[in-house]
């Protein structure tokens, strides 16, 4: 006999976010996240789950809690501020992803994945989890709104000047490049639609 009944279960909505199983006093004994809540929390009760802890585990659930989010990223973000506080005795944490943030510099102009959050006289945006994606969503940031080339002609090099030159950039486009890029960063739609466009193409 389940301790869950499947109407709870199928209860659940079918969205990112964190779930919480609790057992009979109360307390809590894992936290996870998923993209599709419902679908991740009755995976918990199929025949196909092999690992035997999980199993004990299981068989302990009187309670699910569920915590949507608007996106898997949120939910990856709640799902580790929660883990570090309440430490569930079923979670097997060995590391967890970097907190990073993506700053928009303007002296000398720049977009770079930074792992110091606290705004200074530049705009950081995020947090975002982990180091190697934000990165590469950066640097491709960088390449569509080139503002390091965004300086004068005596700061760039020779190499510098021929890119900013083919690339048709010059001082003057800081401000609307910076625009630009905050429009993607700030998740304007049909910023993001845009930039995701050019990528593409």
């Amino acid at each position: 006999m389940l301790a869950v009944e499947s109407a709870d279960i199928a209860k659940m909505p079918s969205r990112p976010g964190v779930y919480f199983f609790v057992d009979a006093r109360g307390r809590l004994l894992y936290i996870g996240r998923a993209s599709n809540l419902r679908s991740r929390v009755r995976s918990y009760w199929t025949a196909g789950l092999d690992r035997p802890g999980l199993r004990g585990m299981v068989r302990r659930v009187r309670r699910i809690l569920a915590g949507p989010c608007v996106s898997e990223h949120e939910a990856a973000l709640l799902e580790r501020t929660l883990l570090e506080r309440l430490v569930p005795p079923f979670n097997r944490t060995t590391g967890v992803e970097t907190v990073v943030g993506v700053r928009l510099r303007s002296a000398p102009p720049g977009i770079a994945a930074v792992v110091e959050l606290a705004p200074r006289a530049d705009r950081v945006f995020g947090p975002y989890l982990g180091w190697a994606p934000t990165h590469a969503a950066a640097s491709a940031l960088l390449r569509l709104f080139p503002v390091h080339f965004c300086r004068p002609r005596g700061e760039l090099d020779s190499v510098q000047r021929d890119l900013a030159r083919v690339r048709g950039v010059s001082e003057t486009d800081l401000e609307q490049l910076s625009q630009r890029a905050t429009g993607v960063l700030e998740r304007d739609r049909s910023a993001v639609i845009g930039a995701v466009d050019r990528v593409r193409r």
